[in-house]
């Protein structure tokens, strides 16, 4: 194996020729990382829509301590709290011919 620059190469050989092939390169075409996201940002809304926050909040907290931090943010009372999880906003499509 040969080093020349960033790329490692590897001699590939015939009866007649040698040819140098690139293995890979040191430097990597993309950063890939594996740790899961620690906060996500979300869309919070209170009093039938009338008060709506986008905050950024961490996966790991209970739902206890997620319910304190709403209370603080919309003054409604802990055991009065009901927590809807939405993975995709629906859009009503009104059709008029």
């Amino acid at each position: 194996m040969i080093k020349i620059g960033s790329l490692l190469f590897y001699p590939c050989s015939n009866s007649h020729t040698t040819k140098m092939f690139p293995l890979y390169f040191a430097d990597p075409l993309v950063n890939v990382t594996m740790k899961p996201d620690t906060h996500v940002k979300v869309t919070i809304s209170a009093h039938q829509e009338t008060e709506v926050r986008e905050e950024l909040i961490p996966v790991y907290q209970t739902v206890g301590q997620f319910k304190a931090q709403l209370n603080q943010w919309f003054h409604i009372p802990i055991q009065n709290m009901k927590l809807y999880y939405c993975d995709q906003v629906r859009h009503d499509t009104i059709y008029v011919d």
